[in-house]
């Protein structure tokens, strides 16, 4: 939300689908971000080639699921999360963070239109957060606890 002047975010994405099993699968994908101020003097300070602020350089993703067209299907799902630069002169920066998520579900009913489906999110209750901002007193926004839930979908 400032004026930065000039920026460059340089990156990959990458990721791998394999079915295997018939309807199991295992996912897996990956991002790098080079973010940085190409000109930007800021109270008479030369940040230019500073990382910008508030931008993780590593994020990946891992799932592995069993998802068949009807009958009991599930997933095992890994995020990580590198910590991010709090400041433009790249002096604080945020924790990095992952987490584990669940689900279990079962499709039915004619032409499996209908799931329902038990959701697990932070499922080893790991005491992180998803958010910080401020420098030398950051503040932090806590991601949620261990938490589960239910849904019911009906597919048109």
């Amino acid at each position: 939300f400032d004026n930065v002047g000039e920026t460059t975010r340089e990156g990959i994405e990458v990721g791998v689908d394999i079915n295997a099993f018939g309807h199991g699968y295992l996912h897996a994908d990956y991002a790098y971000v080079d973010a940085v101020y190409d000109d930007y003097v800021s109270g008479g300070v030369d940040l230019s080639g500073k990382t910008l602020r508030s931008v993780p350089e590593n994020i990946s993703n891992v799932e592995i699921g069993y998802s068949p067209p009807a009958g009991l299907g599930g997933r095992l799902r890994y995020h990580y999360e590198d910590g991010y630069y709090l400041d433009d002169a790249n002096d604080y920066k945020s924790d990095s963070w992952d987490r584990f998520d669940a689900q279990v579900s079962y499709r039915f009913g004619q032409q499996a239109r209908y799931l329902v489906a038990l959701d697990v999110v932070n499922l080893l209750d790991e005491k992180y957060a998803d958010y910080t901002s401020g420098t030398v007193n950051k503040t932090y926004s806590p991601a949620l606890p261990l938490s589960v839930y239910a849904t019911f979908v009906v597919d048109f």
